[in-house]
């Protein structure tokens, strides 16, 4: 990869996972040869690096206008290549900057921000996102309306050369770090309470807590005074931990969570994860990727109660070589896949897809110009403009262009220039500017949702080629025209097109019995189908985030918001059926048109609503389930590639070749 000049951007540099995690990336970037900087408020860690200080933090409007101003200097002086910012102030700043400078911006989301409508709207996550868990990146798309494609999950790497096995030889020394803090001090404050309790089963108890925070006095309080019930000093707080390596060397057991209960996972102590957004219980490697798709933060889990906790730690301490066996096991597995090192590619991939991102997105006249029915947030249509833009970037170049409903959104969905597809003179002037027209998927040429449409389709054929413009269809559907005048006029613009891609049966044979000498026509699968499934275990995560303990006995029903009275009594009697198999229905959302009716099924049925997902996380989910029942194309698409069972409920023409 070419080196780049990348400059980090954080609020403060101060004892946190965030931060943490900013300098282990910092020192990687570095090593792996890239010129790195970082801005910040100053802090602690802010030692020992390339660092600029820049208030970020404050909350007064003229002291963030100059630091606003102080930033922009500081990056037109440097050229930086790259700027990557770490949160939300720095978001907005890089966000700014990069109008006036034209700088790729990359954005890491650590934890969940608050959502309000003035912070919703100075939310801004650049030209690629990051998440570092699969939660944080569902929280991101359902709240912030960031596409999922463009929202990649990179977890906080560690140095795991820094951690070794712990030394410790007594197993009842129990230990917590974290910030102290109000919106984290929840499960130090629980150890406190159960310190009596703990101390009358394990006579060589011994808890140590570190960190620092605007609730450590409240801590302490509570420490003291289970001190004096104990008639010893059990509970000892020792404030900010700046080597976190020494302090895991002498435990036993770790309590907490996020990156501090990490790097304890490496030093092979056994982990309880429990904090202020959840209790989780002992990780093992079998729970270890639920775990690790909430950065081991419990945040679905259940709230943290002093009972689970101390149940839990009893559980641990009577099977202590067991707990040790298991920790030994995830030590391997954190280092395997969470090594700092082993991270750096990917995130150096995000870099390069920033650039190539924030490039296409500038581009003034696209040399290829897609058309088809994109910009409604439909998952079909959405699936087959992202196939498309990278079928025509792999045989046309980087120069890619769209027509789509809502330009704005398309573009910053998925990164190249968009237009108004209904804007006659956008349309026009376009056209006359590119190489080339391709109808990228779809049914569009048909006229069963109505005449008008399909001749408005013919005429933007029609007026690319008389353009003279490579005119291609990509894998699309006909529909069957029994009106003699339209179907010739229909066929006889598709035989001045210089590639016929047609995506069915049907399609293929309604062409070829007309003009069966044809040499320009092709039976393609559909686009859709060219996209790979994402991860198994984000596919488990969507599933179990929204069924729970349900998440092994689910089938999936796709609704479609212009069911007839017949259609939607057949739906239900399936669903019905299934319900009496001891099955629930997980509901998705393949158009906002369909959410009413879902919304409306799942409170007469049970079940669960998943919104915000891409085709690509579809087909993950299909094989999961047992059964896919739906009104919509896509989805019966997905199931039948996947081999999977499936029932098509609906009268539209292109449901046809799902029936029995």
């Amino acid at each position: 990869m070419k080196k780049l000049k990348i400059l980090l951007l954080i609020d403060t540099l101060e004892l946190g996972g965030a931060q943490t995690h900013l300098i282990t990336l910092y020192n990687s970037l570095t090593e792996a040869g890239h010129n790195v900087y970082v801005v910040s408020n100053g802090g602690i860690l802010s030692k020992n690096i390339r660092h600029k200080k820049i208030n970020l933090v404050s909350h007064s409007p003229i002291t963030l206008l100059k630091s606003f101003f102080a930033l922009l200097s500081f990056i037109k002086r440097e050229k930086f290549d790259i700027l990557h910012a770490h949160a939300r102030i720095c978001a907005l700043f890089a966000h700014l900057i990069s109008k006036f400078c034209s700088i790729p911006v990359v954005c890491t989301a650590h934890a969940r921000f608050k959502v309000g409508f003035l912070r919703k709207k100075l939310s801004f996550w650049g030209d690629k996102t990051i998440a570092v868990s699969e939660d944080l990146r569902l929280y991101l798309t359902k709240n912030y309306r960031i596409f999922p494609d463009n929202i990649s999950v990179i977890e906080n790497g560690l140095d795991t050369s820094l951690f070794s096995p712990s030394q410790n030889e007594n197993p009842y020394h129990i230990l917590f770090l974290s910030r102290l803090d109000f919106d984290c001090s929840l499960c130090a404050k629980a150890l406190c309470n159960i310190a009596p309790s703990l101390y009358e089963r394990y006579p060589k108890l011994q808890i140590t807590i570190g960190g620092g925070g605007n609730d450590f006095m409240g801590v302490l309080t509570l420490a003291n005074r289970s001190n004096r019930l104990m008639g010893e000093k059990i509970l000892r707080l020792v404030g900010d931990i700046t080597d976190v390596p020494a302090f895991l060397s002498s435990g036993g057991v770790f309590v907490g969570v996020s990156r501090a209960a990490l790097e304890a996972t490496v030093c092979e102590i056994p982990v309880i994860l429990g904090g202020n957004e959840g209790f989780f219980g002992h990780l093992t490697t079998k729970n270890y990727d639920s775990a690790k798709a909430t950065n081991f933060c419990a945040r679905t889990s259940p709230p943290l109660e002093e009972s689970l906790l101390f149940s839990s730690l009893c559980s641990v301490l009577d099977n202590y070589s067991l707990a040790l066996s298991e920790s030994k096991k995830l030590r391997k597995k954190v280092i395997s896949e969470l090594d700092s090192k082993a991270l750096l590619p990917r995130t150096e991939a995000i870099y390069t897809l920033a650039q190539s991102s924030h490039a296409s997105k500038k581009e003034k006249n696209p040399k290829t110009l897609l058309f088809g029915y994109y910009g409604y947030s439909n998952l079909g249509d959405d699936a087959l403009l992202f196939a498309s833009i990278l079928r025509a970037k792999q045989e046309f170049g980087s120069s890619i262009g769209a027509f789509t409903h809502k330009p704005k959104k398309s573009k910053q969905d998925f990164c190249i220039p968009c237009f108004s597809r209904k804007n006659p003179f956008s349309l026009l002037f376009r056209l006359s500017r590119c190489d080339r027209l391709i109808f990228g998927g779809g049914t569009l040429l048909q006229n069963v949702t109505s005449t008008r449409s399909l001749l408005f389709y013919i005429a933007i054929l029609r007026i690319g080629i008389f353009l003279k413009k490579d005119t291609l269809l990509f894998a699309n559907g006909l529909g069957d025209i029994k009106q003699e005048k339209l179907k010739r006029l229909l066929l006889s613009t598709l035989l001045r097109c210089s590639y016929i891609g047609l995506r069915d049966r049907f399609s293929y044979d309604f062409f070829k019995s007309n003009f069966p000498y044809s040499k320009n026509v092709f039976l393609e699968s559909d686009l859709a189908l060219s996209l790979s499934p994402s991860t198994s275990s984000r596919a488990i995560f969507l599933v179990s985030s929204k069924l729970k303990d349900r998440s092994d006995r689910f089938f999936i029903v796709a609704a479609h918001s212009n069911a007839t009275f017949l259609e939607r009594f057949a739906l239900e009697k399936e669903i019905k059926a299934l319900k009496l198999l001891g099955l629930f229905p997980l509901f998705i959302i393949s158009s906002p048109r369909d959410i009413y009716l879902s919304y409306k099924l799942k409170r007469k049925f049970g079940g669960a609503i998943l919104q915000n997902i891409t085709f690509s996380d579809l087909l993950a989910i299909i094989p999961l389930s047992k059964l896919t029942i739906s009104m919509r194309y896509h989805p019966l698409l997905a199931s039948r590639s996947l081999s999977s069972p499936f029932i098509a409920i609906g009268s539209d023409p292109k449901l046809w070749e799902f029936s029995s």
